[in-house]
């Protein structure tokens, strides 16, 4: 880290780079002057993203693609030996096509406990699926749904909130939403586990590994 940036406070550092005025196409673009490789690697809608590296670089003065490519082992960040505390990792894990399996009737909980419902109650079709609660798993996959819910029903029918999926073209749709919602989790099981062992190879996380196949594989109350 510079002296520079030694001897600022984090939201010093933040308004330099105008990240304390939430000016994100600016902080895209410093992005890019001080590590193109990790701006090639984000979109310039990803707000989140963008401030989450700029954040790293202004408390750290590390490069975000350093960080994440393995390289931080050069450094501190990161690295339990540099915590303050004293810490033990417990990793929960299961077979993949066990936790495929939960993924799956997971999902189907939640749309019998009405997330078809919360999803509509805050549906726009001119939404960006970059941004807030938006871009969470289990939204952006009914937009074509409730494009063609929303052309085909009465207003007083969507103000009271019927669901009438007798409509072939409606209940195609709907399924095809929730197969992609079921592909997208069970994508994100993988990206965790991934990041995972990063954390063991990278950082020298010493996770200890927990086998809970057999809890998994058990019958559970399905609850949402």
């Amino acid at each position: 880290m510079s002296e520079d940036m030694q001897g600022c406070t984090l939201s010093d550092q933040l308004d330099d780079i105008g990240l304390a005025t939430d000016d994100v196409r600016s902080g895209y673009e410093h992005l890019k002057e001080i590590d193109p490789i990790a701006a090639q690697r984000i979109h310039p809608n990803n707000h989140r993203k963008i401030k989450r590296y700029l954040e790293l670089y202004a408390t750290t003065g590390a490069l975000p693609s350093d960080l994440f490519q393995g390289e931080a082992a050069e450094d501190k960040w990161g690295r339990p030996t540099s915590s303050r505390f004293d810490c033990c990792f417990l990793w929960v894990d299961a077979e993949l096509h066990v936790l495929d399996n939960y993924v799956n009737e997971r999902v189907d909980c939640m749309i019998n406990a009405g997330l078809l419902d919360e999803v509509r109650n805050i549906y726009n079709p001119g939404a960006v699926y970059t941004q807030g609660l938006r871009q969470a798993i289990g939204v952006r996959e009914f937009d074509e749904f409730f494009r063609l819910y929303f052309t085909k029903k009465e207003p007083d029918e969507i103000k009271a909130g019927m669901l009438d999926l007798h409509d072939d073209k409606l209940k195609s749709l709907l399924d095809e939403a929730v197969s992609q919602l079921k592909a997208n989790t069970r994508r994100l099981v993988r990206l965790q586990r991934r990041r995972l062992h990063q954390l063991n190879k990278d950082f020298g996380w010493n996770l200890h590994h927990i086998d809970a196949t057999e809890a998994f594989q058990c019958k559970s109350i399905c609850m949402y």
